[in-house]
C-alpha cells in the first residue's frame, strides 16, 4: 500500500481541475432562495438555499443575511465529515455579515447521492472522474460562485471556513477561487497528505481507505492514483489568500504532521495555530473559536 510518488501533485493537475470547474459551470447555479420565516428574526433573514454543481445535481444549505439593507462581507462555512448545516449563520447575519452554510452533497439537503458514512470517502475512490470529491469540490466552489452573484455581497470580502472535512474544502476552494477568496480559517484539515495521513490514523475515516483495499485490493494502484488529485497538500501552492489553521497535537483522525507539511506549502500568509493537549476537537473547541471569530472579523475590517 506504498506505491511510488503515491502522493505527488500529477503532472495534469491543473488541467484536470480547469475542465472540471469548466464542466460544472456548464448549467449555470440556478439558485433559489426559499425565506425561512420561522428560522429568521428581527435582526437577520434565513433563506434555504438551492444549487446548481457538477453532474447537474442540486446542493444547498442555509443562507443568512442583516436585515437591514447595505452591502455586506460574506463568510461560507463549510462541513465536516457527515456533517449538515445549522442555524449558525443567523449569528453571523445579526453581526452584519451575510453567511452561507453550504452542503455538498451527500450531507443532506435532498440531494441524489447518498454514500452514507463510512462509504463517502471511498465512493467510486478508484476512477478520477466520477470520485464523490470530484463533485463535491465543486459543490464548494460554486458555494463561492453564489455568493459572488448576490447584490447584497461585497465581493472583495468573502472569506470560507470549516473543521476537518470543511478544512480540507476550505483549501481546496481558495486554492480554485484564487484572487477572489479574502481568507480562509482551515481547521484540522482532512485529505492532507492522505497516504501518510491513512499510515498514521488509527480511526476513521481514513480507515476506510484501507478497508476497501482489503475488499478490493485489485484496485489498489487506481486508488492511490486517483486521490493525488484530490489531496490538499497538491492544491497548497494554490493557495494565495491569508490562512488561519488550528492543529491538535494529538489528533488521531486527521494527525497533525501531515497537516503541518502541507501548511509549509501555502504561497499565502499563515497564522497556525498549535494546541499541544488538543486531539481533532482542535478547531472547534472554545479557545480557538474566539479567536477565529476575531480573525474573521479582522479580516473583514470589523471590529471584534
Amino acid at each position: 500500500m506504498d506505491p511510488d510518488n503515491s502522493s505527488e501533485r500529477p503532472h495534469d493537475f491543473a488541467e484536470f481541475w480547469n475542465r472540471t470547474i469548466d464542466e460544472s459551470s456548464r448549467f449555470g447555479l440556478d439558485a433559489s432562495l426559499i425565506e425561512d420565516p420561522l428560522r429568521s428574526n428581527d435582526e437577520a433573514v434565513v433563506y434555504k438555499v438551492a444549487l446548481n454543481s457538477l453532474g447537474r445535481i442540486i446542493v444547498g444549505g442555509w443562507y443568512a443575511v442583516p436585515r437591514e439593507t447595505g452591502v455586506f462581507p460574506a463568510l461560507m462555512l463549510l462541513p465536516a465529515y457527515s456533517n449538515h448545516p445549522n442555524m449558525g449563520v443567523r449569528t453571523w447575519a445579526e453581526q452584519g455579515i451575510a453567511c452561507l452554510w453550504l452542503s455538498i452533497r451527500g450531507h443532506s439537503f435532498g440531494d441524489s447521492i447518498t454514500p452514507g458514512f463510512p462509504g463517502y470517502l471511498c465512493y467510486n475512490v478508484w476512477d478520477r472522474e466520477s470520485y464523490i470529491y470530484r463533485g463535491a469540490f465543486c459543490d464548494a466552489v460554486n458555494g463561492v460562485k453564489f455568493l459572488l452573484e448576490r447584490e447584497e455581497v461585497d465581493t472583495g470580502k468573502i472569506v470560507v471556513s470549516g473543521s476537518s472535512q470543511g478544512g480540507a474544502l476550505t483549501l481546496v476552494t481558495s486554492a480554485l477561487m484564487s484572487g477572489r477568496i479574502l481568507g480562509a480559517a482551515a481547521d484540522v484539515p482532512f485529505l492532507t497528505n492522505i497516504q501518510e495521513s491513512v499510515r498514521l490514523s488509527s480511526s476513521y475515516p481514513y480507515n476506510e481507505i484501507p478497508d476497501f483495499i482489503r475488499k478490493y485490493p485489485e484496485r489498489e494502484q487506481a486508488i492511490w492514483e486517483t486521490l493525488r488529485y484530490f489531496d490538499v497538500d497538491n492544491f497548497a501552492k494554490d493557495i494565495q489568500c491569508p490562512v488561519l489553521m488550528a492543529v491538535g497535537m494529538k489528533d488521531d483522525i486527521c494527525p497533525t504532521p501531515p497537516i503541518l507539511s502541507m501548511a509549509d506549502k501555502i504561497s499565502g500568509s499563515l497564522d497556525i495555530r498549535q494546541y499541544e493537549n488538543a486531539a481533532h476537537e482542535a478547531g472547534t473547541a472554545y479557545l480557538h473559536t474566539v479567536q477565529k471569530v476575531r480573525w474573521i472579523k479582522e479580516m473583514f475590517g470589523m471590529s471584534a
